[in-house]
């Protein structure tokens, strides 16, 4: 006969005190657990600071439930090893640039070999890893890719490129 077994997993994060040097583990807590947000995330958002690729990720999912059918919505992380899932079709893409900027990229309304470039900082060129984020998700038989920076509405405080980037996602 078999016994049924439970198996919990409890997630803690290491709390280092810089002035004392103490640890402490402590127990992660989640805000929406199904999307893997945690307590700290949802104080960010209250607070107006800079979105984490946590919450990035969990909006795209949010995005690819809705939308099954639209590529490119996968965790921002795979961009540092340009690893992202390739798909032909229509995608949306909330990229990390720079390490501290999130721009949206996608082909949704534009023609064949053509990619949209949303950011909310004017000024930013596209550097070579952020090209190299483009082609890796963009699977095409064409012989280059047209990147198409689009104008749109800029940010004013210096951490809202997060909210930007998920509303040109949307």
């Amino acid at each position: 006969m078999l016994i049924p077994t439970l198996l919990y997993i409890v997630a803690f994060v290491l709390v280092i005190d810089l002035t004392t040097e103490e640890a402490t583990c402590q127990p992660i807590e989640y805000w929406l657990k199904d999307l893997q947000v945690y307590i700290e995330e949802k104080k960010i958002l209250l607070e107006g600071g800079w979105l984490s690729d946590n919450l990035i990720t969990a909006v795209q999912r949010l995005l690819k439930d809705s939308y099954p059918h639209i590529g490119g919505l996968q965790p921002p992380i795979l961009g540092e090893t340009l690893t992202f899932e390739v798909r032909r079709g229509k995608f949306v893409k909330v990229l990390n640039v720079y390490g501290s900027h999130w721009i949206t990229i996608s082909n949704l309304l534009c023609s064949s070999g053509v990619v949209a470039v949303c950011d909310s900082k004017p000024d930013c060129t596209l550097s070579n890893q952020t090209k190299r984020q483009i082609v890796s998700i963009l699977m095409t038989d064409e012989e280059a890719i047209n990147i198409q920076i689009v104008k749109v509405q800029a940010q004013m405080g210096t951490s809202d490129c997060g909210l930007f980037s998920l509303a040109f996602a949307t």
